[in-house]
């Protein structure tokens, strides 16, 4: 991937779950992650048709920062979709394997709880029989107690659930009265990416050369979703300008994941080449004019590492959707062909398959087309996590060994380093330097 010295590129940042406020992660990751010598600038931010949100630069990068904000698209869930949420995650589901430990003690403290609960309710009720009567704690105390509970303490739980971990609840849950608020996410950020692709400058030139992706938390699952929907508007955007187009690079990519493929047994993935020949693709997709920007996308304390826990029924569904490529791997699933009654892997093709599109002078060129779900090919996917973070993780066992993942242990006290999911909002403070290093060597 090269860009020139004389453009600029885009970053995308993507807020996780919360009432998160415009603006408020975009802003603390820019101040964070910029050095002392760099003034930060806050423009007006037309792209995003979206006024709270601005446009955040550098002034020696040359890197604008947007944000997208999609929190305002999610309707907060009601009292009963929480509970099936979290009944289906802690009851129905086998876990993923980053979860197991979370949702055993889970169901240890619930079950302890109601057992206790059951047993000395039960205890009561046997004594108040046994006495005659009703003890205090069933005349009075039990009484003033539920009531209290129901009324004041159980809405402030909900609304607090609600406000941490709804957005979840309506974007991981393909039922039809969240298919609206999940296309609106998923279209304006289809949208908010287009216009950045297509940005120019006053003498009609474009503006960006690059334009990294950058997910946190559920963010990141909406910035996969994006980038799986937004290729498909540019699969066929060549525009070559010979009539015999050479594609060694797609040839030799090809081959090397048709062998990660095949060898996959043996455990001789060349992935470090496989990392390698990404950048060169995405150079070899720019000089067939082809106007597609995005280079990277990073992730951040991602839950795509619990795969099918949060994204089917069970791992039979996610592996078969897979396998119809709708959802991207990398390095990618390879296309299939019938031969005969059987249907087998077309080794030929790979990632691609041949199609002609138009030339500058609107001839018919043969070429070939990397299809729908390979377009992690030419991106290179970084995964960042925290060791004591469980919402995020390793990536690599649900979505591909192509992607590089970062674990690092938090900075700071005790609870910051040891407890479960404290450290999942403090990836660029300014105390984590290793993560604050590795962001600036991704983007700079």
């Amino acid at each position: 991937m090269k860009i020139k010295a004389n453009q600029r590129q885009a970053v995308v940042i993507i807020h996780g779950i919360g009432n998160q406020m415009p603006m408020e992660t975009a802003r603390e990751f820019v101040e964070n992650i910029k050095d002392d010598s760099d003034i930060l600038y806050s423009s007006p931010d037309r792209e995003a048709n979206f006024f709270e949100t601005r446009r955040l630069s550098l002034s020696g990068k040359k890197t604008d920062f947007y944000e997208f904000y999609w929190a305002n698209l999610v309707n907060e869930p009601t009292s009963s979709d929480l509970r099936e949420w979290i009944s289906v995650l802690l009851f129905r589901k086998k876990p993923s394997e980053r979860a197991k430990k979370l949702v055993f003690c889970a169901r240890i403290i619930i079950v302890l709880f109601l057992f206790l609960f059951g047993y000395f309710i039960t205890k009561d009720i046997l004594k108040s029989y046994s006495e005659n009567g009703f003890s205090a704690w069933n005349s009075g105390a039990f009484t003033v107690s539920a009531f209290l509970i129901i009324r004041f303490l159980l809405p402030r739980i909900n609304l607090k659930v609600s406000e941490t971990v709804g957005d979840a609840v309506k974007y991981l849950t393909p039922s039809p009265e969240n298919i609206d608020s999940r296309y609106k996410i998923r279209q304006k950020g289809v949208s908010l990416l287009k216009k950045l692709h297509e940005k120019k400058d006053r003498d009609g030139k474009l503006i960006y050369s690059r334009i990294v992706i950058i997910g946190h938390s559920l963010g990141s699952v909406v910035g996969y979703d994006i980038i799986t929907n937004l290729w498909h508007d540019y699969i066929y955007s060549y525009a070559p300008e010979k009539a015999l187009v050479l594609q060694p690079v797609l040839e030799e990519m090809s081959a090397l994941i048709t062998n990660y493929h095949k060898s996959k047994e043996a455990k001789t993935s060349p992935i470090e080449e496989y990392n390698r020949l990404q950048s060169m693709l995405y150079d070899e997709i720019k000089s067939l004019k082809n106007p597609w920007l995005i280079t990277d996308f990073i992730t951040i304390g991602s839950p795509l590492c619990h795969g099918a826990y949060i994204m089917a029924k069970d791992y039979a569904e996610f592996d078969r959707r897979t396998n119809y490529r709708e959802l991207p791997l990398n390095p990618p699933k390879i296309e299939v062909k019938r031969v005969g009654n059987d249907i087998v892997k077309d080794y030929k093709n790979a990632i691609s398959y041949p199609e002609k599109v138009k030339d500058s002078e609107g001839n018919d060129i043969p070429l070939k087309i990397i299809n729908h779900s390979s377009q992690f090919a030419f991106i290179r996917w970084n995964n960042i996590y925290f060791s004591n973070d469980y919402i995020g993780g390793d990536l690599n066992y649900y979505f591909g060994e192509g992607i590089q993942n970062h674990r690092f242990i938090p900075k700071g006290g005790y609870v910051k380093r040891k407890f479960p999911c404290v450290s999942h909002t403090n990836y660029w403070d300014q105390g984590q330097g290793e993560t604050l290093v590795l962001l600036r060597k991704l983007l700079f």
